[in-house]
């Protein structure tokens, strides 16, 4: 197993940022108030 340096992690670190930011925004973007208060209410 080799040692990434310092710049390689914050790169993968970045880009795994970015992964997350970008679902994070496709999810939001499919869910409108009323979605999210279907599914808050059905869960009761």
């Amino acid at each position: 197993m080799t040692e990434k340096s310092a710049a390689e992690l914050e790169r993968e670190a970045e880009a795994a940022r970015a992964r997350v930011m970008e679902t994070a925004e496709s999810i939001r973007g499919r869910m409108t108030p009323g979605q999210l208060l279907d599914e808050f209410t059905g869960l009761f």
